[in-house]
């Protein structure tokens, strides 16, 4: 994972392991919450999503917006883009 901060923007490189499978987001949940800055999650490198990581997508939009700041999911493929419209969290999550 590689975190950039630009200004007030805070991005977070999400990685994929080898079958396509984003890194766990746990760790760095609090971390981007707390943040003062506009977070965004760059999904580019990730071609699966697991209910775990939507779960956890949706627990940081809730608590980013508790603290009046916003979640933008960014550089989705084309298969994460659909599982966000299935499970309609394209409805609810920004997603650029």
């Amino acid at each position: 994972m590689r975190l950039d901060r630009h200004d007030d923007v805070c991005t977070f490189h999400i990685e994929a392991d080898s079958h396509g499978r984003s890194e766990r987001l746990d760790p760095i949940a609090a971390q981007i919450v707390a943040s003062d800055m506009i977070i965004k999650v760059d999904l580019g490198r990730v071609q699966v999503v697991t209910s775990p990581d939507l779960a956890q997508l949706v627990e940081m939009h809730k608590e980013a917006n508790k603290r009046g700041r916003s979640l933008v999911i960014k550089n989705t493929q084309p298969a994460v883009r659909k599982v966000f419209s299935v499970t309609r969290l394209d409805q609810v999550l920004c997603i650029d």
